[in-house]
């Protein structure tokens, strides 16, 4: 039998957080926190921070209705959490309430997930085809201010680079650590934008396997989920994409499984080898595999996003009291000579590669504008 929520006397079916219960009437009904948060903040304007929201809706849920969760139940509103922290990139006590998903206010893409089956690198190799692309030349200092309309870059060797126009595409994360010297000083809108705007933070595990083991269970879909034991261990694997080709040769055949790490637990494995890291994960999936043995991997992969230093983070997310426009200022040009391209600076699409890439187009038409107007 399927049991599930009803959360409070809101009606909008889910569209992105289902949280499964038991109802002593065994009815079938699906609500969406989400949409609820998306009712309460109507003509608000003072923030909130997400948890806390989401938790108070759920208290109130238990209070009005005086039913009692059991702890199998909790742990599937950690699981939804959990993906939650994982779309935002950072425990949901840093996320506006207002403002978490900012970007669904504009047109979206629609249409299947697709996987770039040799990786993004091979979309960079095509771009940078034929440029003048100079390796281990870390920028240091950068002056937008100059009397005779140049653009000075300064790298750590002390080299000094000249240019009509830069664009400028640094990690929010670095960014906000001042890694790049501003000549003059950023002005007050790009720096409480930068306040504004967090650096998430997660970290992704993929597993080779000689065969797909998880086919005996999980046959119509490409993923699976993983409930979490308690609230301390959510975002640990919550959920296992495999991302195997289609099509596989005769010999030697690969089958990939990738999992994230997600919120607070991305803490839990910050200082722990990445045989650790693997071992932590196998432990998970023969959890779930319990009644067939699962293969030790032939290969693995732990991301450590946070530790690379050129990057510190994955996506950006809207802090608790920031607001979308955010995005907007860290995009604008300054002195019409420094550009500035990202995700961080695409509000219709933050988070995403394509939206980083279509931010880059943005501003290589905002460069070629320029040029021909001085022309």
């Amino acid at each position: 039998m399927f049991y599930s929520f009803t959360w409070g006397t809101w009606s909008t079916r889910a569209e992105h957080i289902c949280v499964t219960c038991l109802l002593s009437s065994g009815t079938k009904t699906n609500v969406s926190m989400l949409d609820a948060v998306a009712q309460w903040r109507l003509n608000k304007t003072e923030d909130i921070c997400l948890y806390d929201k989401l938790m108070e809706m759920h208290q109130n849920f238990i209070d009005d209705t005086k039913l009692s969760f059991t702890t199998e139940e909790e742990n599937v509103l950690q699981f939804h959490l959990g993906n939650l922290e994982y779309a935002c990139g950072a425990h949901l006590r840093h996320v506006s309430a207002l403002q978490w998903d900012q970007n669904v206010r504009f047109p979206q893409f629609s249409g299947q997930h697709a996987l770039v089956p040799d990786g993004f690198v091979a979309l960079l190799q095509a771009l940078a085809q034929d440029l003048d692309v100079r390796y281990s030349h870390e920028v240091t200092r950068v002056d937008y201010g100059s009397e005779d309309g140049e653009v000075r870059v300064w790298t750590q060797a002390d080299e000094k680079l000249s240019a009509d126009f830069v664009l400028l595409t640094v990690p929010l994360a670095l960014m906000q650590r001042d890694a790049i010297t501003f000549e003059p000083p950023l002005p007050q809108n790009k720096l409480s934008a930068l306040e504004q705007l967090g650096a998430g933070i997660i970290e992704k595990v993929a597993l080779k396997f000689s065969k797909p083991f998880w086919a005996s269970k999980v046959r119509t879909a490409d993923f699976f989920g993983h409930v979490p034991s308690s609230a301390e261990r959510r975002g640990l694997f919550s959920v296992f994409f495999d991302l195997s080709p289609r099509v596989q040769p005769k010999k030697n055949p690969s089958y990939i499984l990738m999992t994230y790490v997600s919120g607070d637990a991305v803490e839990l494995i910050r200082n722990k080898s990445d045989e650790e890291v693997v071992s932590m994960c196998m432990d998970v999936l023969c959890g779930i595999f319990v009644d067939q043995k699962v293969p030790l991997p032939t290969g693995s992969l732990v991301t450590r996003w946070r530790d690379r230093p050129f990057a510190r983070m994955v996506y950006s997310y809207v802090r608790c009291g920031g607001s979308g426009e955010a995005y907007d200022a860290l995009a604008a040009p300054l002195n019409e000579k420094l550009f500035f391209a990202g995700e961080g600076t695409n509000r219709m699409f933050p988070q995403t590669v394509s939206g980083a890439y279509m931010s880059g187009l943005r501003e290589a038409w905002n460069i070629l504008s320029k040029v021909k107007n001085n022309m």
